[in-house]
């Protein structure tokens, strides 16, 4: 038996109390998509698709998981919103969650440009690499 760690009423209380509703349930679709065998075997045409879920923090790891992952713009794509997560996230602790404001743009720039299917990097952060 499968002991599911998103049960729907505990999930629920404990991330609507901290206003996480959108988040907490983009992230338990994605575990419940994952694990029911749902890595995504489609065509080249949803590479575009998963360059701009790139950008919504938890499902840059959708890109990772697909079979078009070696795939150089969704490769590209899902780097910079990895970084953009990371330095979004730190910023954000940091400066008390003024740092949204530019992080939004920042996606903004992102999915503007996986949707032009350019390979632009992110101002200021685009210059990092997690992913080879």
């Amino acid at each position: 038996m499968h002991l599911n760690p998103f049960s729907d009423d505990d999930f629920y209380k404990n991330n609507l109390q901290f206003g996480i509703h959108r988040q907490a349930l983009m992230i338990k679709c994605a575990y419940n998509y994952i694990h029911a065998g749902g890595i995504v075997m489609a065509n080249e045409g949803n590479v575009k698709l998963y360059a701009i879920l790139a950008y919504i923090c938890p499902l840059w790891i959708i890109g990772l998981l697909v079979e078009e992952k070696n795939n150089e713009l969704l490769r590209f794509h899902v780097n910079q919103g990895i970084v953009l997560t990371i330095i979004g996230t730190i910023a954000s602790a940091i400066t008390c969650g003024i740092a949204s404001i530019p992080w939004l743009i920042f996606a903004i720039i992102g999915i503007m440009n996986a949707n032009k299917e350019e390979m632009k990097p992110l101002p200021l952060i685009g210059g990092i690499k997690i992913l080879k």
